[in-house]
């Protein structure tokens, strides 16, 4: 926790060298350079050591002498302020005058940040993004950073509410840096986009109750214990992988319901797949097609893989669309998934490669599974 602390302090402190005093004062003001330093400054410029503190000192009272009003000179003077107290005076009083003034800002924050002050911290990185665009990425590291090392996402919620244009870049910097995704749930429910990152993530770690567990949650009203959801391929809103994941180069669902797929009659690219998540048993796979293929063209092909690491190879089914089955009917293949080493399944449609390849345009008109000895929808 200390290390990602310091690290965001850091990224937070090269921002500030970005506008130094020096730096700062020469792209406003680059005459005063030439300025001699007031002699009733010399007590305050002593207590800076170093010769670059010194003349950087001069420079910013030089100019604080000539606009007394702007917030500049003291934000350049604090950046070489050695002492706490000092620095914060000096940091009050630019942001008094100008609370918009970034060098100051970037002060403040790692003030805040270094005394543990966290909400108040992360406020002023998030408040940053604003003020300073171009260095939106290193401030947002740093709020992201700091609510994931205390565990405090409150404020980085409150921040994508405010603007929702934030939601997936916050989102993908806690991703970086959380050690259990779930600790981001609100924020995937905030950013459906991003669903189908948490339960792919979920599924790989073999935690494959707690991603069905989540789809549901997310899916809301549209969650149903039909297999596969989403049988008759209508526009849901719920995510993948537990709702169909699409190929959007050769395939899209149609307002009317049904998948709307063009062959080529090359390659073996997947059209679409889902998570089904079956128990052991015996099923029949059912499937409606209505298009035209010609012979040797290329066709469909539907199949059913085990997911874990431990399963066969071999799919549970296989089951081809070819010239004589289009038209309109229904095709259907049993299959069985074993006890052992079969969680969870995916379900599978893919194109499949022809002798004479020849553009073809199908419709899927629904997907189903029923367990052997249940009445057939």
């Amino acid at each position: 926790m200390g290390a990602l602390l310091r690290g965001c302090v850091a990224a937070l402190a090269l921002v500030a060298m970005l506008f130094s005093a020096e730096t700062l004062i020469k792209r406003t003001s680059p005459h005063l350079f030439k300025s001699s330093t007031d002699a009733k400054h010399e007590a305050f410029l002593s207590t800076h050591q170093d010769k670059g503190s010194k003349e950087a000192g001069q420079h910013a009272v030089s100019y604080a002498r000539l606009a007394p009003m702007s917030a500049v000179p003291y934000a350049a003077i604090a950046t070489k302020a050695e002492e706490e107290d000092r620095k914060d005076a000096l940091v009050r009083a630019a942001l008094t005058l100008n609370p918009r003034n970034r060098t100051a800002r970037v002060l403040e924050f790692q003030t805040l940040a270094s005394r543990g002050e966290i909400d108040a911290a992360t406020d002023a990185a998030l408040a940053l993004i604003g003020l300073d665009p171009g260095n939106s990425d290193v401030y947002l590291g740093a709020a992201t950073g700091l609510a994931a090392a205390f565990g405090d996402l409150d404020r980085l919620e409150a921040f994508v509410d405010e603007t929702p244009n934030w939601r997936g870049p916050v989102l993908t910097r806690l991703e970086r840096v959380v050690g259990d995704r779930t600790t981001l749930i609100d924020f995937y429910e905030r950013t459906p986009s991003a669903q189908p990152r948490i339960l792919n993530y979920l599924i790989q770690q073999e935690r494959w109750n707690e991603a069905r567990a989540l789809f549901e949650r997310f899916a809301g009203d549209e969650a149903t214990a039909e297999m596969p959801f989403n049988a008759d391929f209508e526009r849901l809103d719920a995510p993948a992988p537990f709702n169909w994941t699409i190929n959007k180069d050769q395939a899209e669902i149609e307002r009317s319901g049904g998948l709307y797929v063009i062959l080529f009659g090359r390659g073996q690219p997947e059209l679409a797949a889902q998570v089904q998540q079956l128990p052991p048993g015996s099923y029949t796979f059912e499937t409606q097609v209505d298009g035209d293929l010609i012979a040797n063209a290329g066709g469909l092909h539907w199949s059913m893989d085990c997911m874990s690491p431990a399963s066969s190879a071999v799919p549970l089914f296989e089951l081809e669309l070819g010239e004589t089955n289009t038209g309109g009917p229904v095709l259907s293949q049993p299959f069985v998934i074993p006890k052992q080493d079969c969680p969870v399944q995916r379900l599978i449609l893919r194109a499949t490669a022809g002798r004479f390849p020849h553009t073809a345009r199908i419709t899927v008109r629904y997907a189903r599974i029923d367990p052997v000895g249940s009445e057939a929808r």
